[in-house]
């Protein structure tokens, strides 16, 4: 039975030819978020570079390094990994901070990790996921 994948996203910066380099070279985390059925785009806003991915309560994760995400993955210092709500600020957890101030630091770039933070998430919200 073929892996439900999470659609691509439908708006005009897919043909942006940035957005498109950064969805290839993080494609290695976007692909394992659009497996789990979650719909995930990277926002350029500004220079700074973010992952989102949306979740079925109306929350969405978003991940970052300890600021923006570098344009080449290997060069961030670690991934942050939040909960938060687009309508309210208030709605503000950090679900996996592998950042070198972070308490998963020594975990630095190990996507394992990473990913096991956004399944133990799905399991805590009842998501099922593939």
């Amino acid at each position: 039975m073929p892996v439900a994948t999470a659609p691509m996203p439908d708006h005009g910066r897919v043909n942006d030819p940035l957005w498109q380099l950064l969805w290839t070279r993080y494609s290695r985390v976007i692909t394992p978020l659009r497996r789990f059925g979650l719909p995930t785009d990277i926002e350029t806003c500004g220079g700074e570079f973010v992952i989102y991915a949306d979740l079925p309560d109306g929350t969405h994760l978003t991940l970052a390094s300890e600021h923006s995400l570098a344009m080449d993955p290997d060069a961030n210092n670690g991934w942050v990994l939040s909960r938060d709500h687009r309508d309210n600020p208030t709605v503000h957890e950090v679900l996996y901070d592998s950042s070198d101030a972070g308490p998963d630091h020594t975990n630095g770039l190990d996507r394992g990790p990473l990913l096991g933070a956004v399944l133990e998430l799905l399991d805590r919200l009842g998501v099922a996921w593939c």
